[in-house]
């Protein structure tokens, strides 16, 4: 995060909350964005700036689908905990190749009897 974001969210914007995972999130003073619909909001991601890492609570107030902050740790027994995307990574996950098929590919050059019995009745 640049000094230069900080500074911004420190004289434009108003501190909302912080995360599980430690990003800030801010959103405009309304003497800043009198003229437009919402008040932009933003976070300062803790680490590396992953989208990723926005748990769907913080997601929908960003995106204004929730006007309201989410209050406490709203997590359920059976939720597991918030990953981010590993894409591109070492950690990246790789499907391993089926070691047999149930199916038979179709090979264009080859002739299909039931196609012509189908289509060439005419």
């Amino acid at each position: 995060m640049t000094f230069g974001l900080r500074l911004y969210s420190w004289i434009n914007g108003r501190y909302v909350g912080t995360d599980r995972s430690g990003n800030q999130y801010y959103e405009a003073r309304e003497w800043f964005t009198r003229a437009q619909k919402h008040l932009r909001r933003w976070v300062l991601y803790n680490g590396d700036p992953e989208p990723s890492k926005v748990c769907a609570d913080w997601h929908h107030w960003l995106h204004h689908v929730e006007q309201d902050k989410p209050l406490v740790d709203t997590r359920y027994s059976w939720e597991k905990p918030h990953q981010q995307n590993t894409t591109g990574t070492q950690k990246a996950y790789f499907p391993t190749p089926p070691t047999h098929t149930s199916y038979e590919s179709w090979a264009p050059n080859e002739k299909d009897e039931k196609w012509d019995e189908i289509h060439l009745k005419h």
